[in-house]
């Protein structure tokens, strides 16, 4: 999380450092579903898809800020906490 945050504030490039963790957990569980090794590749498996899954975090939360007013992403955040 805090390395794909640190590069995603670096470059400035938001979209893909959000979209491709996403995308890394959506093959890792597809890979965990259909491929059987053993525990401990399930293990392994299921440790980097957590990795990947909060990974997308920190640039995620950026883009509302991108596109919206000020109190429009706030709203947004909001509703957001509300819906958890």
């Amino acid at each position: 999380m805090l390395l794909n945050g640190r590069h995603s504030d670096r470059t400035g490039e938001r979209k893909r450092h959000a979209a491709f963790p996403l995308l890394a957990v959506a093959l890792l569980l597809g890979v965990g579903q259909f491929v059987d090794l053993g525990f401990t590749f399930s293990i392994l498996i299921l440790s980097l898809t957590a990795m990947a899954l909060h990974s997308y975090l920190p640039a995620f939360w950026s883009l509302p800020t991108m596109f919206l007013s000020e109190a429009a992403a706030a709203a947004c955040i909001v509703h957001d906490q509300f819906l958890r």
